[in-house]
């Protein structure tokens, strides 16, 4: 386990490697650009300025306890995307994994508070040490999910509160597949059973290798 929390690593890492990085994983899409050298490097340059000061204010936040007064660990595993083998960041209750071990379940912290997010614990094991980097920009593009200073958190929760809710009513409106095709204009394809069960097969095969490389942490992290 983990003493040290977000903001705590956030603190001894240098901002220009993190902004470096997160600039090649999420790059900044220009549409439509007239006078191109001009407008990509006064784009860059405030960009680069936005996340500088982004970081500063992640680093001076004063950290919110979680509610349920439980610790969370943020730690770095491998996982496959696109056939590609890629490292991601998850996170787990720590009271949690001393009662489930690796059957414990991790969770998405995008509809988190900033101030809780640098409040979670980072993992201490090899492989999260080693891929800090990787972790603190997934850090910071989760929490920034609905803007850098989460301006657009509330309007998202009550979205989420909403939709949660028709959910237990049952009045959330509900389409099947071909509905859904129908929609969108698209013919369905005849099916291929063989097809099909290669295509499922592959899934499985991910799953399996991603559950696999995630309980390998886990257990790094008990």
């Amino acid at each position: 386990m983990s003493n040290e929390d977000s903001a705590g690593i956030f603190k001894k890492s240098r901002s220009d490697q993190l902004i470096n990085y997160y600039l090649y994983k999420y790059p900044v899409v220009l549409d439509d650009i007239s006078d191109e050298h001009q407008k990509i490097s006064k784009v860059k340059n405030h960009i680069r300025t936005v996340l500088k000061e982004y970081i500063e204010r992640l680093c001076s936040m004063n950290i919110e306890v979680n509610e349920d007064g439980k610790e969370y660990v943020l730690f770095v595993h491998k996982m496959q995307q696109d056939g590609v083998e890629e490292d991601t960041c998850s996170l787990v209750c720590q009271q949690e994994l001393q009662d489930k071990g690796v059957a414990a379940e991790t969770y998405s912290y995008v509809f988190d508070r900033q101030a809780k997010i640098m409040g979670f614990k980072v993992s201490d094991a090899a492989y999260t040490q080693k891929n800090i980097v990787e972790l603190l920009t997934d850090v910071m593009h989760e929490a920034s999910f609905f803007g850098f200073e989460q301006q657009h958190l509330d309007e998202e929760l009550k979205k989420l509160d909403s939709s949660i809710k028709e959910f237990e009513e049952g009045t959330a409106t509900t389409y099947t597949m071909e509905e859904v095709w129908e929609h969108l204009g698209f013919e369905r394809e005849e099916r291929d059973e063989t097809a099909d069960e290669l295509r499922h097969a592959i899934t499985r095969a991910v799953v399996e290798y991603d559950q696999y490389q995630k309980k390998k942490e886990l257990e790094a992290i008990l």
